[in-house]
């Protein structure tokens, strides 16, 4: 049974992600999957409100004020839950953690697998409680002891322990990667609506000089980091030391967006599908970013992916000056030579006809 809730929290994260895009598109009549979604930022249920079906905060926190209500499910993905309503399905909160204050119900189960649940004595949760990560494997004692066994004189962690910690901190990194990668499709989404002639232009780069590209933005990094150091000296020119990584990570950002703008543009092509740009910037930006951090898990040399692509997506914004213009060799910038129009044939002389007169 409690097992089975880690399913569910997964599943509820999936399927949150995998609404957006009907969020962003579909009509208020084709949303039958949830009552509320809330996308990166923090939600108030307020006192005496109810709310009819499920309710999902991913990338915020979550608070019910006292005789607040919700009928369905309610999962927090990458936040904190506060509540002193009730609730009639299960809370899941996953990334963060959860208090159950005074007068709190929860008639479901309390499923907190990465953090810590702090439950008043007059909070009431009618199923199970799961605050600690569930393997089908040890002896389901973890805490015995505080998690430590005396070999002589020397006290050491248990096998479980450390398994329990190192689930812990798969599941958060998961649900970080997650979050990341949510939050990056959203900037694409509306950076997509002001600037898709900029981003295509930054994607020709990408596409067409990638190893200028990423030297290009290695040899950035380095001056700004250089030039940080340099005007840190002088005090009048310390605003400026402070500006410039702020406009680093933003080319930086820049370069991604426009990369995931391409990813989706192919992933139309694979589907022989007709995306709008902002579905493709959306999507490519979320399956680029989610496909670099999970290879991002591989030991020693996963990292490095993730660092060329964004090494190569900086230096094809500063060669294109944040897609202001073409760079040469781009497909952009190769103009095609207008055709002359076929010249016209001379026209013909008719041969003068003499008239016969008949006497």
């Amino acid at each position: 049974m409690m097992r089975s809730k880690w399913f569910a929290a997964l599943l509820l994260a999936a399927v949150a992600v995998l609404a957006l895009p009907g969020v962003a598109f579909a009509a208020p009549v084709d949303l039958p999957a949830f009552d509320e979604i809330v996308l990166g930022r923090d939600f108030t249920l307020q006192a005496g409100r109810t709310l009819d079906g499920d309710l999902v905060v991913l990338g915020g926190s979550l608070t019910m004020e006292k005789d607040s209500q919700v009928s369905g499910q309610v999962a927090v993905i990458g936040g904190d839950a506060d509540i002193a309503g009730s609730i009639d399905g299960d809370l899941v909160v996953v990334g963060g953690g959860a208090t159950l204050a005074a007068g709190a119900v929860v008639n479901g189960d309390l499923v907190v697998p990465t953090g810590m649940a702090q439950i008043s004595p007059s909070a009431i949760v009618r199923g199970s409680t799961v605050n600690d990560v569930q393997f089908p494997w040890g002896d389901g004692e973890w805490m015995r002891d505080n998690g430590m066994r005396d070999f002589g004189n020397t006290t050491m962690p248990q096998p479980q322990t450390i398994i329990r910690e190192v689930g812990r901190g798969v599941w958060a990194e998961f649900v970080w990667m997650l979050f990341r990668s949510v939050a990056m499709a959203t900037v694409a989404l509306l950076l997509v609506l002001f600037m898709e002639r900029h981003m295509r232009k930054v994607a020709d780069v990408l596409i067409a000089q990638p190893p200028m590209a990423a030297g290009v933005g290695l040899l950035t990094v380095l001056a700004v980091a250089a030039a940080i150091v340099m005007l840190s000296i002088t005090l009048i020119f310390i605003p400026v030391a402070v500006l410039l990584p702020f406009l680093l990570v933003t080319a930086w950002a820049f370069g991604w967006i426009s990369l995931g703008l391409e990813v989706g543009r192919r992933m139309a092509d694979a589907f022989k599908a007709v995306w709008s740009p902002a579905l493709q910037a959306l999507l490519g930006t979320f399956t680029l970013t989610f496909a670099t951090g999970a290879v991002g898990w591989v030991p020693c040399l996963g990292w490095l992916l993730g660092v060329v692509v964004g090494l190569a997506g900086l230096g094809a914004t500063v060669l294109t000056r944040f897609g202001g213009q073409d760079y040469p060799g781009t497909p952009a910038a190769v103009v095609a030579p207008q055709a002359q129009p076929p010249a016209l044939a001379a026209p013909r002389k008719r041969a003068a006809v003499k008239k016969s007169t008949r006497r």
